[in-house]
């Protein structure tokens, strides 16, 4: 078998592979990998997979304390 020869056999089967990787990984879809984060603070969509999502809202607080440092908090609400 020349070199041309294995090259496309090698070719080929990397082809049918890949393509039953990603049929594999479509229909194995589970609600953990589902996600849809929006920002409270602006409404602007963060991140979307474009799925039937869990929903989840990000907000950031500042707050000054007593002795005049600004103090940040992050949160995140899913549902």
């Amino acid at each position: 078998m020349n070199t041309l020869a294995k090259l496309t056999l090698a070719l080929g089967f990397a082809t049918v592979l890949g393509a039953s990787f990603a049929h594999a990984d479509e229909s194995t879809q589970d609600a953990d990998d589902r996600l849809m984060i929006v920002s409270g603070n602006s409404g602007r969509v963060i991140y979307d997979d474009g799925r039937d999502d869990l929903f989840c809202v990000t907000r950031v607080y500042g707050w000054y304390d007593g002795y005049g440092y600004f103090h940040r908090r992050r949160t995140m609400h899913c549902r």
